[in-house]
C-alpha cells in the first residue's frame, strides 16, 4: 500500500456533499483542508461569490505546510446553488451572483492552485454541479447582462460553462502526470440546498418530509466523489480526464457544442476577463 501524503481540498465542504465528501477522506487518513461558509478554521471560511475570497483562500491552501511539501492531491468544488432571485444581482465586485457562485469561483481556485496540482504528480479536481446535462449560455454574454435575465436559464448555463472549462482543462494538461479533470452531475440530493436557494419556508419544510424519500444520500455521492479522486480506474489522464459523470459514475459523452475548440477557447478567455476584473474592483475597494 502507498504511503504518500495525500492532501485534499474540499470547497463547499462544510455542509451537504462537499462534508460528506471531507468526512470520507478524513477517514481514509487523508490531510483534507475544509473551506466553507463555516469552516472551524477562521482563514478557510469564505463567501465563494467573491472572487478576493477565493483568492484568498487559494494562498491557504497553498501556505499549508503538507501542501507546500507534497501538493495538493485533489480538489473539491461543491458549493453552488439556484439563485430564486427574479431580478439580476451583482456582487461588490461587480459579478452576477450566480455565475460567480456556481461557475467562476471554480475557474478561479483551479486557477490559483494550479501550481500545487501539478506538485502532487496524480492530481485530481473534481466540480459537482451538472456535468454532460448541457445548456445554452452565450459566450459574448456570460453574465447574462444583456435582455432580460432568468435565473433557471442562467444556472442552467454555469453547469454548461463548467463542462466547457472541464474539457478546456482537460485538453491543456496531458502529461502522465498532468492533473485530471471531472465535472460530476450528482442527481437530487438530500441536503439543505432548497433553504440555502431562498425556497419558502413552506416549501422548504415540506422538502424535508419528501427529499429522504426521494433523493440520494450525501454519503453515496461522497463515495462516488472519493472513487473518482482515488481510484486507479480515473488515473490515465488520456482517457479519463475530461469526463462528465451523473450518478453512479455512469460517463455521459461530450454534446456538440462543447466540441468545439475555438468556443471553449473563447470561454476561457472571457472569464479570464471577468475574473482579472473583479480582483482589480476588489483591491480598488479596500
Amino acid at each position: 500500500m502507498s504511503t504518500a501524503v495525500k492532501v485534499y481540498a474540499v470547497v463547499g465542504g462544510t455542509a451537504g456533499i462537499g462534508a460528506a465528501v471531507s468526512r470520507t477522506l478524513s477517514g481514509q487518513h487523508a490531510h483534507v483542508i475544509v473551506a466553507g461558509r463555516s469552516a472551524t478554521n477562521p482563514a478557510h471560511a469564505l463567501d465563494v461569490t467573491s472572487m478576493r475570497q477565493c483568492a484568498r483562500l487559494a494562498r491557504e491552501i497553498e501556505a499549508d505546510p503538507l501542501v507546500a511539501k507534497h501538493g495538493l492531491s485533489g480538489l473539491v468544488l461543491s458549493a453552488g446553488n439556484l439563485n430564486l432571485g427574479l431580478s439580476r444581482v451583482e456582487t461588490d465586485e461587480g459579478v452576477e451572483k450566480t455565475f460567480a457562485l456556481n461557475y467562476l469561483s471554480k475557474f478561479a481556485l483551479i486557477n490559483h492552485l494550479m501550481p500545487s496540482l501539478e506538485r502532487a504528480k496524480d492530481a485530481r479536481v473534481v466540480s459537482i454541479m451538472a456535468g454532460g446535462n448541457g445548456g445554452k449560455f452565450d459566450v459574448d454574454d456570460l453574465q447574462m447582462a444583456k435582455g432580460s435575465y432568468n435565473c433557471i436559464s442562467q444556472a442552467i448555463g454555469t453547469g454548461a460553462m463548467i463542462d466547457s472549462m472541464t474539457l478546456h482543462l482537460a485538453s491543456r494538461n496531458q502529461t502522465p502526470t498532468s492533473p485530471k479533470f471531472f465535472h460530476l452531475f450528482p442527481g437530487v440530493v438530500n441536503t439543505d440546498n432548497p433553504k440555502n436557494a431562498g425556497f419558502p419556508s413552506i416549501i422548504v419544510s415540506l422538502m424535508k418530509i419528501v427529499m429522504p424519500l426521494i433523493a440520494r444520500d450525501p454519503n453515496t455521492v461522497a463515495d462516488e466523489v472519493v472513487e473518482l479522486l482515488t481510484s486507479e480506474k480515473y488515473a490515465d489522464v488520456a482517457t479519463k480526464s475530461g469526463l462528465f459523470l451523473h450518478p453512479g459514475l455512469g460517463v455521459v459523452p461530450p454534446y456538440k457544442s462543447v466540441l468545439d475548440v475555438a468556443q471553449r477557447e473563447r470561454v476561457w478567455n472571457e472569464s479570464e476577463r471577468i475574473l482579472k476584473e473583479a480582483l482589480a474592483k476588489s483591491e480598488t475597494a479596500q
